[in-house]
């Protein structure tokens, strides 16, 4: 059985029987950006996917919260404006910047578009209590923006592939730190150009370089988020975690979703832990004890 999360907005609960899991978290999509008044549609800033395994063994139901992602605008549902700011999308997507000018001649119509939000459980409503994520790519552009990452943050050069980022990491390493620990991302800088692009949401919110002229020509866009997932010390855990985890860069179009797989339950109610089926228990609820599996 299939319990699938679309964007919805806002925040949704769900609770899972003792068993095994597979779950697929799929951050969303950049929003698409203007140039000379042309909305372009098709360029990259993809979220990412995050997928792995888990177990429910826990003595009482408890309840554990999603939010997934929304596609920043532009898009399908909200052209945006030419102008800006666009706004960035649900749960940690950066708005751009705005268009402006000191010309009287010179028309706003090159609005970049806000980054793509993540998708991720909660143990309660607070962003502390993340324990997966997918991040969303950053907003749109005349280029390429940056896909949704996985502990890395990648940063879109001009016209170009992209690199790792210095101010977007899920770990600290070697001075590599994360500017945004709440996992929103960066509103992008006006400018009289091309305003940047809003950094995607994620674990680690997607950053934005500096407001000056030699940065936006490098970098139009900000950071894709990234990802996370709270990894196992052993398969049986007293809360949720995750175990053969895999993270894809830049893997998903249009809004995040969120997709858990039952692959078992646990047979008997007085079953904490089936590992291995659903009929064969390795850990029994207090009070009942172990016999013959």
């Amino acid at each position: 059985d299939e319990y699938t999360f679309e964007y919805v907005g806002h925040e949704e609960e769900f609770s899972l029987k003792p068993g095994k899991y597979k779950i697929d978290l799929f951050g969303a999509q950049r929003g698409s950006g203007y140039g000379d008044q042309i909305l372009y549609e098709g360029y990259g800033g993809k979220g990412a996917h995050v997928s792995g395994y888990f177990y429910i063994c826990s003595e009482n139901t408890k309840s554990y919260f999603v939010r997934v992602g929304e596609q920043g605008v532009a898009n399908s549902r909200d052209k945006g404006s030419m102008e800006g700011p666009n706004r960035g999308g649900y749960n940690g997507g950066g708005s751009s910047g705005r268009d402006i000018s000191s010309n009287e001649d010179d028309i706003a119509d090159d609005a970049s578009g806000g980054g793509g939000g993540a998708t991720d459980i909660r143990l309660n409503k607070s962003y502390t209590s993340r324990v997966i994520v997918a991040g969303g790519g950053s907003g749109g552009f005349w280029y390429e923006s940056s896909p949704g990452g996985d502990l890395r943050g990648y940063t879109r050069i001009k016209g170009e592939t992209y690199e790792l980022s210095s101010n977007t990491n899920t770990y600290i390493v070697n001075g590599l730190g994360c500017d945004n620990k709440n996992g929103q991302g960066s509103d992008g800088h006006d400018s009289e150009f091309t305003p940047q692009g809003g950094g995607g949401g994620g674990y680690c919110g997607g950053a934005v370089r500096e407001n000056t002229a030699e940065e936006f020509e490098k970098y139009p866009v900000g950071d894709g988020g990234t990802s996370y997932a709270k990894e196992c010390d052993k398969r049986k855990d007293e809360e949720i975690c995750f175990f053969d985890v895999e993270m894809n860069v830049g893997n998903n179009t249009g809004d995040g979703r969120l997709t858990i797989t039952r692959l078992w339950e646990c047979s008997d109610e007085n079953c904490l832990f089936c590992e291995n089926s659903s009929d064969s228990c390795q850990t029994c609820k207090s009070n009942f004890y172990l016999y013959n599996g």
